[in-house]
């Protein structure tokens, strides 16, 4: 069993680096990728965790964009972290959160909530820090019970206190994940859907495909039977490689497990060894 969406205390997550190389051979996982949010700064860490350990360890990031008036996350993996281009493209992406964070917490203090950036980033730790680290911030307060409530009265998108990002294509983030060596993958596809699904997804593909997307997540801690059944068949249909993961981020997600999700997750070595063939014929061609 391997688990290839995995959050840190680098971005959003609440478990170390190295911690999630023992989680993961607590919980007999054979592999694990790293893929914080728009950094590769905990991926050091974990590399040199994973030595030894009996757990494979792939580099990775979660980079989102913006298509078709949609937010669309991009898991790349087997990137190389040290990639200058993709280094430098991260930094820009977190500089844009930066400002974006700092313009909700001015309006959440124009709603009457006492939170300051200082406070955002004591909690937060690494450099990647969002929105769940706000929400941590209001919770702590007592504001609210849960992150969860807080996205849901605040900073979900329509909510009072949310403001939209300014994110790049799909087509630039795939290019920049394949020139980094890796393989782009569509994280979550059907997350939050109810209806329509096959046709959203179609719809989608018909402009990831050509951007470069490799891959679709088809096993993920939400998704049931027919959601996974339904993105096996497109990723067959187009040739698309299967992934899946936790989308573990630690206490703030309590219900999500590293490599079994909400309990039932369960990803098959075999996705790995398809991705790392794609590669190698990649290369070879």
């Amino acid at each position: 069993m391997i688990d290839l969406h995995i959050h840190s205390t680098a971005s959003d997550g609440t478990e170390t680096p190295s911690r999630l190389i023992e989680m993961a051979k607590e919980t007999g996982l054979s592999a694990i990728a790293l893929t914080d949010h728009d950094t590769v700064s905990g991926v050091a860490e974990f590399m040199e965790a994973g030595q030894g350990s009996g757990v494979r360890v792939i580099p990775g990031v979660e980079i989102s964009t913006w298509d078709r008036s949609k937010e669309i996350h991009i898991v790349g993996l087997f990137i190389d972290p040290a990639y200058p281009p993709l280094v430098e493209f991260l930094e820009s992406m977190r500089e844009e959160r930066s400002l974006r964070n700092r313009l909700i917490i001015h309006r959440l203090q124009t709603l009457g909530y006492k939170i300051t950036e200082d406070e955002v980033a004591v909690v937060a730790g690494g450099e990647s820090i969002g929105r769940p680290h706000i929400a941590q911030v209001l919770v702590e307060k007592g504001h609210f019970e849960c992150v969860q409530d807080v996205f849901d009265a605040l900073l979900k998108r329509g909510k009072r206190g949310y403001i939209a990002r300014s994110l790049k294509r799909p087509a630039a983030v795939c290019s920049l994940i394949h020139e980094a060596g890796g393989v782009a993958i569509w994280a979550h596809p059907v997350s939050g859907q109810h209806s329509g699904e096959r046709a959203y997804v179609k719809k989608m593909l018909k402009g990831l495909i050509p951007a470069g997307l490799d891959g679709l997540e088809t096993l993920y801690t939400t998704f049931n039977r027919n959601q996974t059944a339904l993105l096996e068949e497109l990723a067959d249909a187009n040739n698309l490689l299967r992934s899946g993961g936790s989308d573990f981020h630690g206490t703030t997600r309590p219900f999500t497990k590293l490599g079994t999700g909400g309990g039932c997750l369960s990803v098959p070595d075999s996705y790995l060894e398809m991705i790392e063939t794609y590669i190698q014929n990649r290369n070879q061609a």
